[in-house]
């Protein structure tokens, strides 16, 4: 599946629905242990894509590893970059190595290397992977007491409003 096909299925599962985005080390390793645990790591068919991708106006000095942001609209830190040896690499349309030139523009992981990432292109038979998916909740509260005396709703100045989000990491 490409990436925008995976996607596109992402976002047809409605709201909360995400690709995979990393938010630190724990969590690579819990849902990387998931997927091991159903045998679908460290083969050389199955490989999965990130919720990570390479744009090209965030990349002013057309690197082959800048640019790269989760779709959440973070930037892809050194700190939790996971990339295989030698990655990411930008095999371009004209198959030239480590020059930017927009070949490979798509995160994805447990290519190659188990439990480390890759870039890949849109689109490849050999480099199509399987969408992983979270789901996230919202909920909306608005902060306040109830007044004892009178019993009615008191809220908070300058606090009307508040998203929660649980992501868990098991």
């Amino acid at each position: 599946m490409s990436w925008t096909d995976a996607y596109t299925l992402i976002q047809s599962l409605g709201a909360g629905a995400t690709m995979y985005i990393i938010n630190d080390k724990a969590e690579e390793d819990n849902v990387f242990n998931a997927l091991s645990s159903l045998g679908v790591t460290g083969t050389p068919d199955i490989h999965f894509w990130l919720g990570l991708r390479q744009i090209p106006g965030l990349n002013p000095d057309n690197t082959t590893d800048g640019g790269w942001q989760w779709l959440d609209g973070r930037m892809l830190t050194d700190e939790l970059a996971n990339w295989s040896p030698s990655e990411p690499n930008d095999v371009g349309t004209e198959g030239t190595l480590n020059v930017e030139d927009g070949g490979e523009d798509y995160g994805q992981f447990d290519f190659g290397e188990i439990k480390t990432w890759n870039d890949m292109r849109e689109s490849n038979p050999s480099g199509n992977s399987w969408p992983v998916f979270e789901f996230t909740g919202a909920t909306r509260a608005t902060w306040g007491q109830i007044d004892p005396v009178t019993g009615e709703d008191v809220t908070f100045a300058d606090s009307e409003k508040s998203v929660i989000e649980i992501t868990p990491l098991e």
